[in-house]
């Protein structure tokens, strides 16, 4: 019937045909999607084509002779279009125009399994069209689904590959297309910018001479890959066509079909300015870390020589302010050293002041020094480690300040007059200790996230904070061998927990 893959050809042509086959004088065609929504349409005229605007489609899917098609799902054939309320009256029926009608409309199906359209003809005789002409439009509907749904799809293809062609050139980073070999068959613009090669150059080399794939994240022969259903991401560098010229890369790697073929898409984000300013943040804390020991010490002895010096009967008024100074010295301490270990741990120097320490002492010691910060909120913090628990191999200064940490952002989240409990518990080989709060809890989307350096959960009135002492958390426990996470709490808040090796020396490296 139709041998065109151009849309708008093929329903000119099932029009026109479809009009000359039955006899009738007029015709309409509404092109329907995947979701029965109008796609386009054409009305046959007067050996005229006139395109449908989208309301006239909606109008008649809804209210029209097709709508009720549409909803039937059959074929149906008006005898008098003056006297059936499914046909939508216009002022071209009026008895000083064209008058009554007759007409037959067939939904057009694919298979019998999916409606691609509906086309409607008509004849200026009440009467005219009948069964008969009915059976020949059901008969000629067949081809015509056939036809409109190859043109679909063909207009589909070709849209989606201009759409990502337009995506692929005007990409604000590095995207190459490679064979499972490695070969570059197709790079853009952004490509030849950043390396320095010609394109013509590029697809003439592999992607391995570019950049160091991480085969731990692909898969040996790419495997991750192969089966479409993920993409891969790692850091790499990106080897320019200037001697000596590396850009850092966050590089996104995933299956797609290029010119009917699997192959694999590299996108290679530049992220220079990104390390440009890990590398400052790091000089930061070390800066901050080095500048603020020396004055630390100096407030620490200066409180400490206070009692020494002072009578106990003017010390009496003194001690609490002594105590909050403190008490503040000694927090600001604890950043200080937190910034030190996150520099080591991330730098991976192993803990070596390694000693047995009593699980039940070292979280005594984490509350008595939150507990200020915990009656001023009217919290209650429940230790409920059990009995028994056994004593573990670990740097205590190091482990007592993640349990402060974790105590911490409890009492930060949690709500005054709330309740904080710490638990624990054994497993072989491993021991698993708690924080639970009764705060907001964590989105699912930031469970991960909340682990990195600087990130801040967006919850709203929730107080602020550097985003360092979670990150320390999750560097100081994966030193010791053990692992930390975050889960949901009912109805509400979150338990932050983490494993510990027994004997972190004795587990297999």
């Amino acid at each position: 019937m139709v041998s065109t893959l151009d849309l708008d050809e093929v329903v000119a042509r099932v029009l026109t045909n479809s009009v000359g086959y039955v006899g009738a004088e007029r015709g309409m065609l509404i092109v329907l999607d995947a979701k029965h929504r109008p796609d386009m349409a054409a009305v046959y005229c007067n050996d005229k084509l006139i395109p449908s605007t989208h309301d006239t489609m909606c109008e008649l899917l809804s209210d029209g002779l097709a709508g009720w098609v549409l909803r039937e799902q059959k074929t149906v054939v008006i005898h008098d279009t003056s006297q059936d309320n499914r046909w939508l009256h216009r002022s071209d029926d009026e008895p000083s125009q064209s008058g009554p009608k007759s007409a037959v409309c067939a939904p057009l199906w694919l298979d019998g399994e999916r409606l691609v359209g509906i086309l409607t003809l008509v004849h200026s005789q009440p009467g005219f069209l009948n069964f008969h002409h009915a059976e020949l439009l059901d008969a000629v509907a067949d081809q015509a689904a056939i036809a409109i749904y190859n043109a679909q799809q063909y207009r589909s293809m070709e849209t989606s590959q201009l759409h990502y062609q337009q995506l692929f050139e005007d990409n604000i980073d590095s995207v190459m297309i490679t064979s499972w070999a490695g070969w570059i068959l197709e790079a853009n613009r952004m490509s030849a910018s950043v390396t320095g090669y010609t394109i013509s150059e590029l697809t003439q080399r592999r992607i391995t001479e570019l950049h160091r794939p991480d085969w731990t994240a692909l898969g040996e022969d790419y495997s991750m890959l192969r089966s479409g259903s993920r993409m891969v991401s790692f850091e790499s560098e990106l080897q320019c066509r200037e001697a000596g010229r590396i850009i850092p890369v966050l590089v996104y790697a995933q299956k797609v079909v290029f010119n009917k073929e699997d192959c694999i898409q590299w996108v290679l984000r530049d992220i220079s300015v990104r390390k440009e300013l890990e590398a400052l943040q790091s000089e930061l804390l070390t800066m901050v870390y080095h500048d603020l020991r020396s004055p630390l010490s100096n407030v620490v002895s200066s409180l400490d020589m206070i009692r020494v010096m002072i009578p106990d009967e003017l010390m009496a008024n003194l001690e609490p302010l002594v105590n909050i100074a403190l008490r503040s010295t000694d927090r600001v301490k604890r950043l200080a050293d937190t910034l030190l270990d996150i520099n080591h741990l991330e730098a991976g120097q192993k803990i070596t002041d390694m000693k047995e320490v009593r699980i039940q002492r070292l979280v005594g010691e984490a509350v008595d020094t939150v507990q200020v910060t915990a009656d001023t909120r009217q919290h209650v913090i429940l230790n409920e480690i059990p009995d028994g628990m056994p004593s573990i191999m670990v740097d205590e200064d190091m482990l007592r300040r993640v349990m402060i940490n974790l105590l911490e952002n409890a009492i930060k989240f949690t709500p005054p007059q709330g309740k904080i409990v710490i638990g624990g518990q054994q497993k072989g080989q491993l021991v698993f200790l708690w924080v639970d709060d009764t705060g907001p809890g964590i989105p699912p989307e930031a469970r991960e996230r909340i682990f990195d350096k600087f990130t801040r959960v967006n919850i709203e009135n929730a107080p602020r904070g550097l985003g360092l002492g979670l990150a320390f958390c999750r560097l100081a426990v994966n030193a010791h061998g053990g692992k930390i996470w975050v889960e949901d709490r009912q109805p509400h808040g979150s338990r932050f927990i983490f494993s510990l090796p027994i004997d972190y020396n004795n587990q297999p490296q």
